[in-house]
């Protein structure tokens, strides 16, 4: 994964923990992971791995898609009409 994609991954879950109003700690604790390292990975120095992203989109009740969809507006999800 390039640096880019880090960032962009790291920019995609900040995003959702900050939708969520959840902080780093808290998902931290909830993937089992150290606050240290979930901060690396937040910030884009260290990148996720996949099993990391695949707990996180579980934690956050998303698919891994989803999580990391670039076609959301302004943190809006676009909806479907029925």
């Amino acid at each position: 994964m390039t640096s880019a994609a880090a960032e962009d991954v790291a920019t995609a879950v900040r995003m959702e923990l900050a939708r969520r109003r959840m902080t780093g700690k808290a998902l931290a604790e909830s993937i089992g992971m150290g606050q240290r390292s979930i901060s690396k990975r937040l910030v884009g120095k260290v990148p996720f791995k996949a099993d990391e992203l695949l707990r996180i989109a579980d934690v956050f009740g998303m698919k891994l898609g989803e999580l990391l969809d670039d076609s959301r507006d302004n943190g809006e999800r676009e909806e479907v009409a029925s």
